[in-house]
């Protein structure tokens, strides 16, 4: 299997990743409210500073993005919709990575946001690039459990070099550049752990009042 990446996203490549979406993110943009996934795509796409396109043997199967949380902020928010491309070709995806998060904090202090608790294959690969996990908050107009996860820029090399990823060797290839074409949150979660909680560690739900997720 082939997987290479490119910067942009035309509208071909967001309407079948829209309509291949796995069920994992289906279920993510219905906890935020949004109608559909095409939607959730286009909003995001639409907030973000930049956005890449994934592929696996010539397939789109993932985009991905950061956009500023406000115009001086030095936080990024990052997004990631993928199909179930993605979760067949784990082990592949997971030796990128660290390209796509070197990528995405490019030009930001840390990076932050808040992800669906039942989205766990995305939750593993967020710890697993070095992301830390807040306990998980109620929010969204369906009252869903979702999992703040924020990383600093000064722990990117450190956690680079631990794994062996994106600041050594091979995974220091840039991403290829053509044609050009969210999910956002202002909890700051920095008292969380690396763990993810169980829902029964919760005692509370929480209500974040005016400081709400934007996903556009």
């Amino acid at each position: 299997m082939d997987i290479g990446w490119e910067k942009g996203s035309g509208e071909n490549v967001v309407k079948h990743v829209a309509d291949h979406l796995r069920e994992a993110d289906r279920r993510e943009c219905w906890a935020y409210g949004l109608d559909d996934p095409m939607e959730g795509l286009t909003k995001s796409i639409a907030t973000s500073d930049r956005t890449f396109t994934g592929y696996a043997d010539s397939e789109p199967c993932v985009i991905f993005g950061v956009g500023r949380l406000s115009v001086l902020s030095s936080t990024g928010v990052p997004w990631l919709m993928g199909t179930d491309k993605v979760d067949e070709n784990k082990i592949r995806f997971l030796r990128e990575s660290m390209i796509v998060r070197d990528v995405l904090m490019e030009g930001y202090g840390n990076l932050r946001n808040i992800i669906h608790m039942e989205n766990t294959n995305s939750l593993n690969w967020l710890q697993w690039m070095g992301f830390q996990l807040a306990p998980p908050i109620v929010w969204g107009p369906h009252f869903e459990w979702f999992v703040p996860f924020f990383l600093e820029k000064q722990h990117v090399f450190d956690g680079s070099r631990r794994r062996g990823g994106g600041s050594s060797g091979r995974d220091q290839r840039p991403l290829q550049h053509s044609r050009h074409s969210g999910h956002r949150h202002e909890h700051d979660g920095r008292d969380g752990s690396s763990q993810l909680p169980s829902r029964d560690s919760v005692n509370e739900r929480t209500d974040l009042g005016e400081e709400s997720p934007r996903r556009n």
